[in-house]
C-alpha cells in the first residue's frame, strides 16, 4: 500500500462531494424540518384560532345576557365582557409577537445551516 502524499489528499478533498441531504433507508431525502415546522405551526395556529373563537362566542353570549339584564347584573356582565375583550386583545398581541419571533428564529436557523454548509464546502474544496 502506497502512502498518500499531501497533494493526494488535497486532490481527494477537491474531488469530494458533500451531499446536503440526509441518507435515510438507502436513499437521499430532503430535510423534513421545514415541512415539520410548517405543520406544527399550522396546528398551533388552528388551536389559537379555536380558543379565540371560543372567547368571542363567550363574549357574544354575555352581550346577549347583558341586553336582557338590568341594573347591577347588567353592569357586572358588561364589566366581564370588557375584561374578556382585554384578555382577547392581549392574547392576539402575544400570538402576533410569538409568530414573528418564531418565524425570525426559524429563518435564522435555516440561514445558519446554509452558511455552515457553505463554509464546510469552502474549507474542503479550497485548492
Amino acid at each position: 500500500m502506497t502512502a498518500l502524499t499531501f497533494a493526494d489528499w488535497q486532490q481527494r478533498a477537491r474531488d469530494l462531494h458533500i451531499e446536503g441531504r440526509a441518507f435515510i433507508q438507502g436513499e437521499y431525502s430532503a430535510s423534513a424540518a421545514g415541512a415539520d415546522f410548517e405543520a406544527r405551526k399550522a396546528v398551533f395556529e388552528a388551536r389559537a384560532q379555536a380558543q379565540r373563537a371560543a372567547f368571542e362566542a363567550r363574549i357574544e353570549e354575555l352581550n346577549r345576557s347583558a341586553a336582557n339584564a338590568t341594573g347591577e347584573a347588567r353592569a357586572a356582565i358588561e364589566k366581564r365582557v370588557s375584561a374578556l375583550n382585554d384578555d382577547l386583545h392581549r392574547g392576539r398581541n402575544q400570538l402576533d409577537r410569538l409568530g414573528e419571533a418564531t418565524d425570525a428564529a426559524w429563518t435564522q436557523f435555516v440561514e445558519g445551516l446554509r452558511d455552515a454548509r457553505a463554509a464546510f464546502r469552502e474549507t474542503y474544496e479550497r485548492d
